[in-house]
């Protein structure tokens, strides 16, 4: 019984340091894992994003959708502020206020996507609650 306790616990501990390299919090996963199990712990992770790698990319790339606008003669990423495009040399129409739209829409994304995680966050609460409360009244009919 002791060895598989202490196993049980090391998978635990290899889950929160996968956690670590992901981006996600440790110690967090590693009471998860322990709570409902180290093969389940690791089922979730590997289902969530990998925080690490989307803020590696995050810090490389940038966001030409953001902060530019497509030249409607030559389809190349301009700044809005350009009168005349840098690659064709066609006329454009100025817009300094795109970058601000531009802005404040995906912020209205992400505060929408941040409502749906709070939202599935809860609902996964609350199935791993039901699950314990289920498995607690199963002791009682045995």
């Amino acid at each position: 019984m002791t060895t598989f306790i202490a196993l049980w616990v090391l998978f635990a501990g290899a889950v929160g340091l996968l956690a670590k390299q992901r981006g996600r919090g440790p110690l967090a996963w590693t009471l998860i894992a322990v709570v409902i199990s180290p093969l389940l712990g690791f089922a979730v992770l590997m289902m969530s994003k990998d925080l690490a790698l989307a803020e590696a990319l995050d810090t490389v790339t940038h966001d030409m959708d953001l902060t530019h606008v497509k030249c409607p003669h030559c389809a190349e990423y301009v700044l809005p502020e350009a009168n005349v495009c840098p690659y064709c040399r066609g006329k454009l129409v100025p817009n300094p206020e795109f970058v601000k739209q531009r802005l404040a829409e995906k912020l209205a994304e992400e505060e929408e996507l941040q409502a749906g995680r709070q939202y599935n966050f809860i609902i996964g609460v609350g199935i791993v609650i039901a699950i314990s409360i289920v498995a607690w009244l199963s002791t009682f009919l045995k």
